[in-house]
């Protein structure tokens, strides 16, 4: 993939969501979920490039994170839909992790957090069962 370009501004959240710009960077503090993925016109290109098993990939991705989202939120976890070009998570005293969206694997994930613990990244596209299944074993759900 193509190198990152890290945006002007750094944002904060903690327990908000709000609407942000692709070119910046999300900093993620306490507890919750960030869907990431690209933007419009990043999907737009990767279609033309790699055809339409592209575009359901990213429609299932879609379907799968706001089923997921409604599920965290009647938990009161924070979740945030980011196409930000990386994501910078706070980890109580132990520092920063830094994910870089164009530097992974994949298109599309998942990273959980809890402020404390390291990270969860998941990459691609899970069924709703299975990331249900990493938030009951992130978060330790019931």
């Amino acid at each position: 993939m193509a190198s990152l370009l890290i945006g002007l501004i750094t944002l904060w959240w903690s327990q908000v969501n709000e609407t942000r710009s692709p070119q910046s960077t999300l900093q993620v503090t306490g507890t919750g979920v960030v869907f990431f993925g690209p933007t419009q016109a990043e999907r737009d290109s990767i279609i033309r490039t790699e055809g339409l098993e592209a575009a359901q990939v990213f429609d299932d991705y879609d379907y799968v994170a706001g089923k997921s989202a409604s599920y965290l939120k009647g938990l009161g976890i924070v979740v945030e839909f980011t196409t930000s070009p990386a994501v910078l998570v706070k980890i109580g005293d132990q520092g920063i992790r830094v994910y870089e969206r164009k530097k992974l694997a994949d298109y599309v994930g998942v990273i959980l957090t809890d402020g404390l613990q390291e990270p969860r990244l998941l990459l691609g596209v899970a069924t709703d069962e299975e990331l249900v299944a990493e938030f009951k074993d992130f978060f330790q759900l019931k």
